[in-house]
């Protein structure tokens, strides 16, 4: 079943956006709240590694950018 049909979002990014483009706004976020990658692991439960490679644009995960971006904007 396509996830379209499912009534699912296929994917999370905007029109013409990329992971990088979406990375690095997260980079960004997180910079100007004053966190570091280990302040948000703690925050997200996600591993340094999984951040850094969503802020650089690699995987594409879109439940880690979701995580991330939540994450950014509670406070």
């Amino acid at each position: 079943m396509d996830l379209q049909q499912s009534g699912r979002r296929k994917d999370v990014l905007p029109e013409g956006a990329t992971s990088g483009d979406i990375g690095g706004k997260l980079r960004r976020e997180r910079l100007a709240l004053g966190y570091s990658i280990d302040d948000m692991s703690v925050i997200t439960g996600l591993t340094r590694q999984e951040i850094d490679d969503a802020e650089r644009g690699i995987g594409g995960n879109p439940a880690i950018f979701m995580r991330l971006r939540a994450a950014t904007r509670k406070f």
